[in-house]
């Protein structure tokens, strides 16, 4: 029987390269199901990193084994408009990453759980997500009630569509 993962906050001065590697690897397990115009980079990973953990409200977990190696990650913050205008009640998903060696273990239902239960806590009625279209993630989120809401983007470094999921919150 493969033991569940260990949710734990990240401490981004120790996590960040472990999250990184975590990220690329999934990044590069793109070119399974789509042609990705080009990958991020190690460096703009880590910005991004840096960047999401001084937002206000921000929540980081990581997913790790029995020695604290990161199995995975999931990080969310209050949703914002296209003009950074906060967006009350909802909060936005902006990271669910599992690294590809531990796929089919459960860690991505457990870390989609805590985030649904931590947004709840912080009075979120809504949670939301953008994720790459034609994802494996997307028969994730479907299994567990997040609904596409339609709205539809391009990210850009892969320059792949994406597509949005909402779920009203417990």
């Amino acid at each position: 029987m493969i033991e569940p993962a260990r949710l734990r906050p990240v401490v981004l001065a120790e996590d960040l390269e472990a999250l990184v590697a975590v990220i690329l690897r999934c990044d590069l397990r793109v070119s399974d199901w789509a042609t990705p115009a080009g990958l991020p980079s190690a460096e703009e990973e880590s910005t991004s990193w840096r960047e999401l953990s001084v937002r206000p409200g921000a929540r980081m977990v990581a997913a790790v084994d029995a020695d604290d190696t990161i199995l995975g990650t999931c990080a969310y913050v209050g949703a914002t408009d296209e003009n950074e205008t906060p967006i009350l009640g909802t909060a936005h998903i902006i990271a669910l990453f599992v690294d590809p060696p531990a796929w089919r273990r459960g860690i991505g239902r457990q870390l989609l759980a805590w985030a649904e239960s931590a947004m709840s806590r912080d009075g979120y009625a809504t949670g939301r997500l953008t994720t790459l279209e034609h994802s494996p993630a997307e028969q994730l989120y479907a299994a567990h009630g997040w609904q596409r809401t339609g709205a539809r983007g391009t990210y850009p470094t892969m320059e792949l569509p994406t597509v949005r999921y909402a779920k009203a919150l417990a």
